[in-house]
């Protein structure tokens, strides 16, 4: 999903972009963003990891796909509804700002505690999210060579 942000973003503004920069200066821009979604995917993607070795078994473990999907949706959606709301977040003081993590990171948990009650009691919930998961690897085809190819881009540039 932060991918596919990322490319609606880039595409949003590009025809802009285009009127005051040359295509090697927007190829750029394009790289770096691209090479940022890839780390952040990287880091979202490592807390459903994380969940599954801290929690139990059974209320992880069993149904790690589904709810790795579900967790990595709600901590998407929700950094695209504060991305939208970003004058918001410039006014917080530090404390509120800490604050708000900490209930952010309470609230994945206990998401997570939630959706392993659901798909417990529906499985074909369950076996509907394993499906989209598998087809939405395809995308992976092309999102992983772009995004290793900027990343090779933002490094050369910055050496």
């Amino acid at each position: 999903m932060t991918f596919s942000w990322v490319l609606y973003r880039l595409f949003w503004h590009i025809p802009s972009w285009l009127y005051y920069l040359n295509i090697y200066d927007v190829l750029i821009i394009c790289s770096y963003s691209l090479s940022f979604a890839l780390l952040e995917s990287v880091f979202i993607s490592a807390l459903p990891i994380l969940l599954s070795i801290i929690y139990p078994m059974r209320i992880f473990k069993s149904y790690f796909i589904e709810q790795g999907v579900l967790t990595i949706l709600f901590i998407s959606t929700i950094a695209i509804l504060i991305q939208r709301k970003m004058r918001i977040i410039y006014s917080f003081s530090t404390r509120d700002l800490l604050l708000y993590s900490a209930l952010f990171l309470f609230s994945i948990i206990l998401v997570a505690i939630i959706f392993s009650i659901i798909l417990k009691q529906f499985p074909r919930i369950a076996d509907f999210i394993k499906t989209i998961a598998d087809k939405f690897t395809v995308f992976l085809l092309i999102y992983i060579p772009i995004s290793i190819i900027s990343f090779v881009v933002v490094v050369i540039r910055n050496l």
